[in-house]
């Protein structure tokens, strides 16, 4: 997902200044792929996330209804602050 910061500099720059845009369509396309699998059970989809990704998390949960249970743990609200304190490239 853009702004991973375990896939390396190139995934975080896919992602930056854009929290809930590419970091959210890629969670849609993943989400996706896995629904078609005949073996996942769709009605049972959730999504649970630490930190950053919460964000990515509190957007889906007010955006789109493809999750039964959406887990938001230690997630930032504040990107301003998040800008001064992050270690991501600009």
């Amino acid at each position: 997902m853009a702004l991973s910061t375990g896939y390396g500099q190139r995934t975080q720059e896919r992602g930056w200044r854009q929290y809930s845009g590419q970091p959210y369509r890629d969670l849609i396309a993943l989400t996706e792929a896995a629904q078609a699998r005949a073996d996942l059970d769709t009605t049972r989809t959730a999504f649970a996330d630490w930190s950053y990704s919460c964000y990515v998390a509190n957007w889906a949960a007010t955006s789109t209804d493809r999750f039964k249970t959406v887990v938001s743990a230690a997630g930032m609200w504040n990107l301003e602050a998040l800008q001064a304190d992050t270690d991501m490239r600009a």
